[in-house]
Parts: C-alpha cells; structure tokens; sequence
C-alpha cells in the first residue's frame, strides 16, 4: 500500500499482508494515521517512511516481516510518530 502526494487518512483495524516489497509505504509529505493494524509477511518492512514522508502509527502489530518492523530514513525521523506498536 502506498500513502504518497500528500495523501492522508485513518487507516484502522486492518490485515496487509504478503506483499512483494513493504507492507505499507509513506512518502511524498504523506500522512497518514494507522492504529491497529496487523501489517505481516511482506517481503521486506512492515512500514517504510522515506522521501519526505510523515505519519502517525499506533497500536500497529509489525511482527513477521522478513526485515523487520521499520525503515524511516533519516529526513523522515523528526515527522514520524509511534506508539505501542508490537514489533
């Protein structure tokens, strides 16, 4: 799933699964808001936050993922926010 221009919204109680890349991508001042979604068994992240992305994620299961839970690039890091998410 992509999440990109500037693109938002409350993506909530949710299974993204089995992708070929990461389960969920933010980039381009997107911003979105994810709260408890299980996100697992995508071949790369679970979330990947790069090129100018935002966004706010809570309460998100991140486990299973063949790299593991995160990729926030560097530029990204001060605009992410996270809670509570099982990794």
């Amino acid at each position: 799933m992509f999440i990109r221009k500037k693109g938002q919204g409350i993506l909530e109680g949710n299974e993204i699964y089995a992708n070929n890349h990461c389960g969920v991508v933010v980039e381009e001042e997107g911003d979105p808001l994810l709260i408890q979604n299980i996100i697992y068994l995508n071949k790369y992240q679970a979330i990947c936050v790069r090129n100018a992305g935002i966004g706010t994620f809570e309460e998100n299961d991140l486990r299973e993922n063949k790299q593991g839970a995160w990729y926030i690039t560097n530029d990204c890091l001060k605009n992410v926010k996270c809670s509570n998410n099982l990794e």
